[in-house]
């Protein structure tokens, strides 16, 4: 019987499993490979192959943020907190998403048509419905990710740089945003395997635990230099802040961050990527759904976060919508729900 499963996470070295049922069976399953890394590197726990290469996706979006702050490019142009995390969101389109891209284009004087991310509908399905009925079509400024791309822009003018084809490898921007993530991941990324993420940028690949260990780097910035020190502690600030901002309405980022105020930053990225950071424990967290399915990522995330003790019994309560999200029918019917399971069989078909 489902309802006898222990919701606690397996031993470690075995992959975490999120369970899909309805009714008492397990209709699917997900594995999931997770790493929890101290800021010196020490791994405290591993699910899986947590040594895997994968793509980080938008989870290092306050990374790629970095050169924005460090260089000075923020304060230039008159930016705040709020634009700053905007810079690190994969934000739902919502209309104060919206609103604060466009008044962050008109402080650098362009205009949506030079984002390169690309023209999408709002992520959120309430925004989105409204822009049709209204006769809208998808636009950049809704893209999940204008705000970091807003950044670039940001950069590109604070180095005197063309903001054209700031997306590209061997653009100056895009060569300070490698810079800065080196620091980070404390290794350089010349050499580092990379593909073209959604929004059109470079992505560099790197091992589950290294990405935890960044994310423990991040929020626990002692080790970094000073200049990339403040900057890590001012996004942190700015995410955790104005966490809606970050992502929106019905997200597990905001949520989570909202919940636990100034305690954790949460990212999340495409193909199942989840990353948190907390800095008055100096760890790094990341949970890789290894099918990348989406529905998985945040019931993992909330599941490592339950066992570190980071989330308290009510806390969890409050998130369950997102770290135990029932399954619905057509109807609106709960039919089953999406949680973790350790039992050994939740493993195994049949």
């Amino acid at each position: 019987m489902i309802s006898d499963i222990d919701f606690s996470l397996p031993l470690e070295g075995q992959p975490i499993t999120i369970a899909v049922t309805r009714g008492d069976l397990i209709e699917s399953r997900h594995a999931v490979w997770a790493a929890v890394v101290h800021a010196t590197g020490r791994i405290i726990g591993q699910w899986g192959n947590a040594h895997a290469m994968i793509y980080p996706r938008s989870a290092v979006k306050p990374f790629q943020a970095l050169p924005l702050v460090m260089s000075g490019a923020a304060q230039r142009f008159g930016l705040d907190a709020r634009h700053v995390a905007l810079a690190c969101a994969s934000h739902n389109g919502e209309r104060q998403h919206v609103d604060l891209v466009l008044d962050w284009l008109q402080r650098l004087n362009l205009t949506p048509a030079h984002l390169e991310c690309g023209a999408t509908e709002p992520i959120d399905a309430q925004t989105a419905l409204a822009v049709i009925r209204e006769g809208g079509v998808s636009r950049p400024e809704y893209n999940n990710c204008s705000g970091k791309h807003c950044g670039f822009l940001t950069l590109a003018r604070h180095l005197a740089a063309d903001p054209s084809g700031y997306i590209e490898y061997g653009h100056p921007v895009q060569a300070e945003v490698r810079r800065a993530m080196a620091l980070i991941f404390d290794h350089e990324l010349e050499s580092a395997p990379w593909g073209i993420d959604g929004c059109g940028i470079p992505t560099y690949a790197l091992s589950i635990a290294d990405l935890a260990h960044a994310f423990a780097r991040f929020a626990a910035p002692s080790a970094l230099p000073e200049d990339a020190r403040q900057a890590a502690s001012f996004l942190f600030q700015a995410m955790t802040a104005h966490p809606y901002l970050v992502g929106g309405r019905n997200r597990f980022d905001t949520e989570v961050m909202a919940c636990l105020p100034g305690a954790l930053m949460v990212k999340s990225g495409a193909e199942g990527v989840c990353a948190a950071g907390i800095p008055d424990r100096g760890l790094g967290i990341v949970t890789k759904v290894v099918d990348g399915a989406r529905r998985a990522s945040d019931v993992a995330m909330g599941a490592v976060l339950r066992h570190l003790g980071v989330l308290a019994d009510s806390d969890w309560q409050r998130l369950k919508a997102y770290c135990a999200p029932e399954v619905r029918n057509v109807a609106g019917k709960a039919v089953g729900v999406i949680r973790p399971c350790a039992d050994p069989a939740c493993a195994k078909e049949g």
